[in-house]
């Protein structure tokens, strides 16, 4: 798993990604339309493109990341959002 490089499980209804932080090559993220409420990706130095939109995530930490580019993260509970690391 340390070598995939993209995951997509939109509209799964999942509601944790526990376990994400052993993808560490990981670039792509579309986890969009599921029952997230928190969202760790510290340890996804790598990621360079997320999608997590329509879901129910109150707190979305992205300072490790600063590799991403591409974020979409609308239709969320989120109250703020701190991109000052990101390219």
């Amino acid at each position: 798993i340390a070598a995939r490089k993209t995951i997509i499980v939109a509209r799964k209804s999942i509601s944790s990604l526990e376990g994400i932080e052993y993808f560490t090559a990981l670039t792509y993220l579309n986890c969009n339309d599921n029952l997230l409420t928190s969202l760790d990706l510290s340890s996804n130095t790598n990621l360079s493109s997320l999608m997590c939109h329509d879901n129910n995530l109150e707190t979305l930490d992205v300072s490790n990341n600063t590799a991403l580019e591409f974020l979409y993260c609308g239709e969320n509970n989120l109250t703020t959002l701190d991109v000052s690391n990101n390219t």
